[in-house]
């Protein structure tokens, strides 16, 4: 990917997320790739080696931003889950397809 289009891309991206750090790109990240539709904190907190406060912090900004659902587990209230919203999935099916635009016209090109 040359660096014009990762820029093309990282500004599209930034458009969705706002205000956001790279922590909240890095969060919605990890849900994307994420094989369940609902996380728990815990586990995004211990996979990124991210502190609770800054996972919390960027949990209720993205969930402000309508990106994310934040759920109590009913057994466990301590048990916190996410999940994408429809928003959420948006951004990522437009990454998906930016992405494949740009290896699409890198493949066309050789």
């Amino acid at each position: 990917m040359s660096v014009q289009k990762l820029i093309g891309l990282l500004e599209k991206v930034e458009q969705y997320l706002g205000q956001h750090s790279f922590r909240d790109g890095k969060l919605l990240a990890y849900l994307y790739q994420s094989e369940h539709s609902v996380v728990y904190c815990q586990s995004i907190i211990r996979d990124l080696d991210l502190s609770a406060v800054s996972v919390t912090r960027s949990l209720k900004l993205l969930s402000d931003r309508d990106m994310i659902t934040l759920s109590m587990d009913t057994e466990d209230t301590r048990k916190k889950s996410v999940s994408l919203t429809d928003k959420g999935n948006a951004l990522k099916l437009h990454i998906i397809e930016i992405l494949e635009d740009t290896h699409g016209s890198k493949s066309k090109s050789q």
